[in-house]
């Protein structure tokens, strides 16, 4: 699923379950619900990866990456909770996370990362700027 334009509003109601990809090149992805990568399970999740390029993504509650890839390469974007159990995060824009779990996987930064608490497995590789 692409959004480059417009709105695609995920209601809170139906259960949506993108088999790929969701990738925010741009317009408003207007979910109601948590998104979850790597997995079928909530009410909102991809199967493999997101990607953030710019567009706006309204609800940032929390992210849960069982798997797959988690991108953000252009704009930027805040979490407040982000439990990442195995896969990839790769940083090479702006990210602000709140609560960071990782208990698995890898994290690399190339971009702006700023992270309120921690609690890190796993790896974390870091070019960019990280407070």
């Amino acid at each position: 699923m692409t959004v480059r334009n417009g709105t695609y509003r995920q209601s809170g109601n139906v259960q949506t379950y993108v088999s790929d990809n969701i990738a925010l090149l741009g317009g408003t992805l207007n979910n109601q619900d948590a998104l979850n990568i790597g997995g079928k399970s909530g009410n909102f999740s991809a199967g493999n990866s997101l990607n953030l390029a710019e567009g706006i993504l309204t609800n940032r509650n929390l992210l849960t990456q069982v798997s797959g890839s988690v991108n953000v390469t252009a704009g930027s974007y805040d979490f407040g909770t982000l439990n990442k159990s195995n896969g990839v995060l790769n940083n090479a824009a702006t990210l602000v996370i709140t609560n960071f779990n990782q208990s698995n996987g890898t994290a690399s930064n190339f971009g702006n990362l700023t992270i309120g608490s921690a609690d890190l497995g796993g790896s974390l590789a870091n070019i960019g700027p990280l407070s």
